[in-house]
Order: C-alpha cells, then sequence, then structure tokens
C-alpha cells in the first residue's frame, strides 16, 4: 500500500516539475522576445513565472542554456504546424507553391523570427562556436 502512495506521490512531483519548466519556458520566451537578450535575468524568467527564486538555475543552469531550450520548442512547435499545412498538399508540389504554406507558418509563430535573429546575432558576436 505505501508503495502505491509513493508512486502516487511521485508522479504529481514529476507533474509539477514539468509544469514549472513549461511555465519557465514560456516566460523565458517572452522575456526574450519582447526584451534585449542581455538583460533577460533567470531571476526575472523565475519571478515572472512564478517559481521559487534560483528555480530556473536549478532546471537550466545558465540563460544561455535555458535560450537554447526555448529556441528549440519554438522550432519544435513551428516544424510540427508547418509538416501540417504540408501534409495538407498534394504528394507533387512545385517548390513555388510551398511559398505560401512556409511564409503562413512563419506568419503563426512570430516569436521564431525574432529568436532565430538573436541566434544569428550571437554567432556574429562570439563566432560559430558560441560557449554555454
Amino acid at each position: 500500500m505505501a508503495g502505491l502512495l509513493d508512486r502516487g506521490r511521485r508522479e504529481r512531483a514529476r507533474e509539477a516539475r514539468a509544469e514549472r519548466e513549461r511555465a519557465i519556458l514560456a516566460s523565458a520566451a517572452h522575456l526574450f522576445v519582447h526584451g534585449c537578450f542581455s538583460d533577460v535575468t533567470l531571476d526575472a524568467v523565475g519571478q515572472r513565472a512564478g517559481v521559487p527564486r534560483g528555480t530556473p538555475s536549478l532546471y537550466f543552469g545558465s540563460r544561455a542554456v535555458l535560450f537554447l531550450h526555448v529556441v528549440e520548442a519554438e522550432a519544435a512547435a513551428w516544424n510540427g504546424e508547418l509538416e501540417q499545412r504540408l501534409g495538407a498538399l498534394p504528394a507533387m508540389v512545385p517548390p513555388p507553391r510551398l511559398a505560401g504554406p512556409l511564409a503562413a507558418s512563419v506568419a503563426a509563430r512570430p516569436a521564431l523570427p525574432t529568436l532565430l535573429v538573436v541566434v544569428a546575432l550571437a554567432r556574429l558576436q562570439f563566432g560559430t562556436h558560441m560557449e554555454m
């Protein structure tokens, strides 16, 4: 019986951790898109996410790693949406007809271009091998 209670408690703890992680990522995405990368702090992300101080650092370690997770999540979401849009097209579509669905998918996720610009600017500033 005690094992079942412990399993339930562990599952709730996993769910709570996942929810905190989602809140941190959403808060970080907002701050990175609407502000300057250098002005975003892990404390500000945590405060906006409503998590205890130090939680973003505990989960991600650094602002750069958190930023990369935000970019990865946004790119994965965009990729899923793009696959759906392209899946609705006939099998053999001339490349010019792909431009519309591609543009619409980017327009539907305005944070993605902003985040990619930040990546490009960081690469210009720090070179192609950014230290994380």
